[in-house]
């Protein structure tokens, strides 16, 4: 509902501040083949190779995508202290600004995954509740959705042309194995998880079923780890208000409120913070606090 409600005030806001809102452009069918979907895709987020494997992985990686997604005129919010298996995002396909909710409780590269996922979705004018699942448990066609959209994002991710061109890949040699390191270090390369890396090397003939099969339980195991581990230490709190409605949105309400179209109280409740956080907030995404009495 939150979600729904926000994007409605996005549109709302920037119809009154740049006019009729940005078409976003992106449609898929399942018929379409997923390398040249996601082809498609990443070449209209803009993301290039280099500055994919420039940017380190975690936080900064995550920002270089989501700001791909806001550019683009998709609405990323984050949702907090919901399990990571009830699920890890949704995604309202609704135009102009669809939008793409995110858990928060998941790692940085399960995050920005589940983004690209969720963009699948709205280029299928497809969306609901996701866990990424493909279980056999799921009905015919929503198994097939959530394969599509997992094969997607992994090609956005990790493009075939690209990974094939790796020296690590060039260098490897015809066994289906591959040690830790070099999956790691592929991984880390593209800022995505060891299990999005191990599936692309599967999509592409890389390994076996077998040998991705096995490590993909050993990584499962240590995601499920890492997850328990997160928690320790805590963001600044203007830090976290941003990252819950994309920065996208902070910047399109607080220009409202310059413009005289909201008022403070708007403000604060379109942010969900009290107003003594919005000089903070101001300062981390305009540059400097601008709300007067607001610091």
């Amino acid at each position: 509902r939150k979600a729904h409600f926000l994007r409605e005030v996005a549109i709302v806001l920037y119809n009154e501040i740049e006019g009729p809102p940005p078409d976003l452009g992106l449609e898929a069918t399942l018929n379409d083949d997923p390398e040249e979907t996601a082809s498609r895709i990443r070449e209209a987020l803009g993301i290039t190779y280099e500055e994919q494997v420039s940017t380190p992985p975690g936080n900064r990686s995550m920002r270089m995508w989501t700001s791909a997604l806001e550019d683009l005129g998709v609405l990323v919010f984050q949702t907090s202290k919901v399990h990571i298996q009830e699920t890890r995002g949704f995604s309202i396909a609704k135009r102009p600004f669809p939008a793409v909710v995110i858990n928060s409780e998941d790692t940085y590269t399960g995050r920005i995954f589940t983004m690209l996922h969720e963009l699948t979705h709205i280029a299928l004018h497809n969306e609901g509740l996701c866990n990424l699942s493909e279980s056999s448990d799921l009905p015919r066609e929503a198994r097939e959705i959530e394969t599509f959209c997992n094969m997607v994002a992994g090609a956005v991710l990790i493009p075939r042309q690209a990974l094939l061109g790796e020296l690590i890949v060039q260098n490897h040699g015809q066994s289906p194995e591959w040690s830790d390191e070099e999956i790691k270090t592929l991984s880390n390369r593209y800022g995505t998880s060891r299990e999005a890396l191990l599936r692309r090397l599967l999509i592409n003939d890389l390994t076996t079923l077998e040998f991705y099969r096995q490590k993909r339980a050993e990584f499962h195991k240590q995601y499920i780890e890492q997850l328990s581990d997160r928690g320790k230490g805590y963001p600044p709190y203007h830090h976290v208000v941003v990252s819950k409605v994309g920065r996208f949105f902070a910047e399109l309400v607080l220009r409202s409120y310059y413009a005289g179209i909201v008022s403070l109280s708007d403000v604060s409740g379109f942010l969900d913070v009290k107003l003594q956080h919005l000089g903070k907030i101001e300062s981390d995404i305009m540059g400097e606090p601008l709300v007067q009495g607001a610091g």
